[in-house]
């Protein structure tokens, strides 16, 4: 991971309770479309964070959860933002760290939990989505992720 994702990761600990990966929970949902909604928006400054209202009906569409790789061997992946306007396409990498499934690119970040156990509040399919939008600011959304196990 680099070390403006690591700096990201470290300085958001206070932000967000990150949370569990259970891989046999993760077997269940792969080639499932994944449909994500977010639930609250918090502008952070160095300051503090300040809640914003949610505006045109965000949403992530995951096309499957992605086979996972060991930390440091990160896949490409593709999730679409949507909202009223419709959705666009934001290429990232993947990859399993530690108790995290991680979702990254630049200054972005989306950690997805799978874990049927709790952690911090947390349920299977929660996630925490960070965005740097300036050297001093994040944009910190929360959501849920509907985890469909797929039918044989």
């Amino acid at each position: 991971m680099s070390r403006s994702l690591l700096g990201l990761r470290t300085s958001l600990a206070g932000a967000a309770a990150l949370c569990l990966v259970s891989h046999a929970a993760l077997a269940q949902t792969r080639e499932a479309e994944v449909h994500c909604t977010y639930t609250r928006s918090e502008l952070c400054l160095r300051s503090a964070c300040q809640a914003r209202g949610l505006h045109h009906h965000p949403s992530l569409l995951l096309p499957s959860l992605p086979e996972t790789q060991p930390l440091g061997r990160p896949l490409p992946f593709t999730i679409q933002r949507c909202n009223d306007s419709g959705c666009r396409d934001l290429a990232l990498s993947v990859e399993a760290d530690g108790a995290y499934l991680d979702f990254f690119a630049g200054s972005y970040l989306l950690t997805l939990t799978t874990s049927s156990e709790p952690l911090s509040g947390m349920r299977a399919g929660d996630f925490v989505e960070v965005i740097g939008k300036s050297f001093l600011s994040l944009e910190v959304n929360y959501g849920h992720c509907a985890l469909v196990p797929r039918s044989d």
